[in-house]
């Protein structure tokens, strides 16, 4: 007996210790903070190693959707060469055109977002088949906040519902060649040329299959889509005309919508959009281009506001799983299942595609 009540206060003592260290720890990064509230350089800092420390929990983690079988394999279980690329890496994708008037904060209620969806504010329009003609593409989003202007936690962690008109700039163009430039040398000190290019690394946060490192390129990790930092409860309009397949809720994207779009000559996609926070569609329903679909959150495996954008191809499977790799595919193996999502819009963005 006298055995055990020593263990057991020797364990007592153990844990004592260990909440000891770590209320020293906590105090001490709540005086780090308080002191630096100004830092911005030591804000993206942190930023960066929250990513990292998220892409370590994701590489231990189990994967929740397996590959198809056709990743990497055929049918008697051996490894397939890989095939040659079938498009660049990433040419520069340019945003639409400013709108005006200049976008004034909704609250989050508000029943639309992009200035696309004014435009298609007419009902929904039925292909031949029955089902929402796709009409053309559209940016989820027109406007974004000016990230690399704003200097304290105060200033980044308001919402949508929070900013003010002078906050917001037009969505930066997506190039590669500038996200790559390195966080280092734009921060210390920053300069007010500077301000655009960390506003467009921000909200451009994981690049296509891109790593969960603001200086990494496409093809450097296993995310198939991108990730647009946005203020939390921005609304998103829909990429374009479809009908919603699924809004469902799961521990990586959270509370999530896809959206299928068939084009006039045949091709199927799915859109989809992760990590909300309210989603105003339901299953079934009919959108048009830039209907808003829900507003941005933090739900499922993520350290900030931000929504995952995907867009899959088709696979001719019911019902649609998105696509997700076990390990890093090749550009074509990626190709085969899914479409960059801003060469997507690129692709579509003319007028009466049906």
């Amino acid at each position: 007996m006298a055995t055990y009540v020593c263990l057991l206060s020797i364990f007592l003592c153990s844990l004592q210790g260990i909440e000891r260290f770590q209320a020293r720890e906590i105090q001490t990064f709540i005086e780090e903070t308080e002191q630096r509230q100004g830092d911005a350089a030591w804000m993206i800092h942190l930023t960066s190693l929250r990513r990292q420390q998220r892409l370590e929990r994701m590489q231990s983690a189990e994967q929740i959707y397996p590959p198809l079988a056709s990743d990497h394999t055929n049918e008697k279980g051996t490894a397939r060469p890989a095939q040659v690329s079938l498009r660049p890496s990433a040419p520069v994708i340019a945003p639409p055109p400013p709108p005006s008037p200049p976008l004034q904060p909704t609250p989050r209620s508000s029943s639309s977002f992009s200035e696309s969806a004014s435009a298609s504010a007419s009902s929904s329009v039925q292909s031949a088949t029955g089902f929402p003609a796709f009409g053309h593409t559209v940016y989820p989003v027109s406007r974004v906040p000016n990230w690399g202007a704003m200097r304290s936690p105060m200033e980044w962690n308001r919402p949508y519902s929070q900013l003010e008109r002078e906050d917001f700039v037009r969505l930066p163009p997506y190039n590669l060649q500038v996200l790559r430039m390195p966080l280092t040398t734009l921060v210390d000190p920053i300069l007010p040329e500077n301000i655009p290019i960390l506003t467009a690394k921000l909200t451009y946060s994981t690049r296509y299959y891109g790593a969960y490192d603001l200086d990494a390129g496409e093809f450097t990790g296993m995310h198939p889509g991108i990730d647009l930092k946005l203020a939390f409860g921005t609304p998103l309009g829909a990429l374009a005309g479809g009908r919603v397949y699924a809004v469902n809720k799961d521990a990586a994207l959270g509370l999530h919508v896809i959206i299928e779009h068939r084009l006039p000559q045949g091709e199927t996609f799915f859109s989809i959009y992760g990590h909300l926070d309210v989603a105003s569609v339901r299953e079934g329903q009919d959108v048009r281009p830039g209907q808003a679909i829900g507003n941005v959150g933090m739900t499922g495996n993520t350290t900030a506001p931000h929504v995952h954008l995907q867009v899959d191809r088709d696979d001719g499977e019911r019902p649609h799983q998105r696509y997700w790799p076990a390990g890093m595919p090749s550009r074509a193996e990626a190709d085969r299942h899914t479409m960059h999502p801003l060469e997507f819009i690129r692709r579509y963005s003319a007028a009466d595609q049906a």
